[in-house]
């Protein structure tokens, strides 16, 4: 996932303040990564479940022809390996610039008399067939899709002088510049009635782009489980609730009536995926919390993971609710450690809070950028993070330290070298199929590329 951690809308012309540090981190689970067959590694049964959504980075992969991700131990927690998320970059055409891109016909690779949704919904069916090539694939699928939001209230404007087609943060002027050009009425309104102008047909754009990209998702790969990632948004402490209150609290706010404007959202998404990620370090009890260094407590922590996830789930409305999360923090820029991993208290939020809250299970997101980081969070897994998955559930490790398939159907992962040792050797047929995979991943970028190209 992208490291971003903190956002803010702010004040830029008439646009008024609506959001503190609500959304934020993006999701990036099998960044670059073919799903393949659903793995899963433990006894997985009905009820709550944990993902795997770890990610080896491609020039890492390439340098060592070794996918850590996937040499990472778990030790017998029965956590599963079927999730897959797509960035912005990786499912179809992306407006990065805003939804006036969609329909103001600028982009230079368009084809006279073709749209941006044509062009976008074909790039999608080659992206989904390169990521997934089994049409049967049952996991979860998650549309990494953010920048601007769905709602024209929670859409960040920061005032720039770039052309309308640069990716900068200037949304909301980029829409209402497009209408001035585009629509002759809308110079004749009123402020007032231009506000709600604005609103109005940006968020049908942007409704028209989701609808139709998760539809044809749906289309191509039927059995996967498809759904937007962070909707609805992340909220820690916000102007669209009361002061004091921390999350959505009772979600009787104005930051769920603004999710209630989105409901078309949860009714094309198969399940809702939040993010709840560590704001800072939670603080035993009897310690009082330094909020400079972005320490809290074990109530400020409980309430804000938990009005995150029943929010998601009153959105829902009876569909399951996988919460992602992270084995570290992810607090505002500047103020995380890199690599610093969670501790206890909020490990063990991370994974139980949302079962308490009603989700159905949780996937865990990380990137693997170096050996050396490799080996860090191995051994944070197995010491920490699986024995915590393990009682949580209530499995134990299996006799001889392997992992227990799910139900005898699935493959477990490749045991991990000791984190001194270099990976172990691969045979010839294992040497083969990387080659294979290899090729057939080099051929689905450069068809990419000649389609972007175009």
């Amino acid at each position: 996932m992208p490291t971003t951690s903190g956002f803010t809308v702010k004040r830029t012309r008439a646009w008024k303040p609506l959001l503190v540090a609500a959304m934020v981190p993006v999701a990036a689970c099998a960044a670059g990564a073919t799903a393949g067959s659903q793995q899963a590694a433990g006894a997985g049964g009905s009820g709550y479940t944990v993902h795997w959504c770890v990610t080896t980075k491609g020039s890492l992969q390439s340098s060592t022809g070794v996918d850590w991700a996937d040499r990472v131990e778990f030790d017998g927690a029965p956590i599963r390996k079927d999730a897959v998320i797509f960035y912005m970059s990786q499912l179809g055409r992306f407006p990065f610039g805003g939804p006036h891109e969609l329909v103001d016909g600028k982009a230079s690779w368009l084809k006279p008399g073709e749209n941006w949704m044509e062009r976008h919904l074909k790039q999608v069916e080659i992206d989904v067939q390169a990521r997934i090539p089994d049409p049967n694939w049952s996991g979860l699928a998650v549309i990494d899709y953010e920048g601007w939001n769905l709602s024209w209230d929670l859409t960040p404007n920061i005032a720039s002088s770039g052309p309308s087609d640069a990716r900068d943060r200037d949304y909301q002027d980029d829409w209402r510049d497009y209408l001035m050009a585009k629509d002759p009425a809308f110079s004749g309104m009123s402020g007032t009635e231009r506000q709600a102008y604005m609103k109005q047909t940006y968020e049908a754009t942007a409704r028209d782009f989701f609808t139709q990209t998760i539809r044809k998702c749906k289309q191509l790969r039927p059995s996967a489980k498809w759904s937007f990632f962070a909707y609805p948004p992340k909220l820690y402490i916000s102007q669209l609730t009361p002061k004091g209150v921390i999350g959505y609290g009772d979600l009787s706010h104005r930051a769920s009536a603004i999710n209630d404007e989105m409901a078309w959202l949860y009714q094309e998404m198969d399940f809702v995926c939040p993010s709840i990620y560590a704001i800072g370090r939670t603080v035993p009890d009897g310690q009082k919390p330094n909020v400079r260094e972005r320490e809290n407590s074990i109530q400020t922590d409980r309430q804000y993971v938990l009005s995150n996830i029943r929010e998601a789930v009153r959105l829902a409305n009876g569909k399951p609710v996988y919460a992602i999360t992270t084995p570290k923090y992810k607090g505002t820029q500047g103020w995380e450690p890199k690599d610093r991993f969670l501790e206890d208290i909020n490990l063990r939020h991370q994974l139980e809070l949302p079962r308490e809250a009603g989700a159905a299970g949780v996937i865990i997101w990380d990137g693997i950028e170096s050996v050396e980081y490799f080996q860090k969070l191995n051994e944070y897994v197995k010491e920490k993070l699986a024995a915590e998955v393990k009682r949580m559930t209530g499995v134990s490790a299996p006799a001889n330290g392997a992992a227990a398939s799910n139900g005898g159907s699935a493959k477990a992962p490749e045991a991990a070298p000791a984190p001194s040792q270099a990976p172990a050797a691969q045979t010839k047929e294992e040497k083969k199929q990387e080659r294979i995979e290899r090729i057939k991943t080099h051929r689905a970028e450069k068809k990419r590329q000649q389609q972007n190209d175009d």
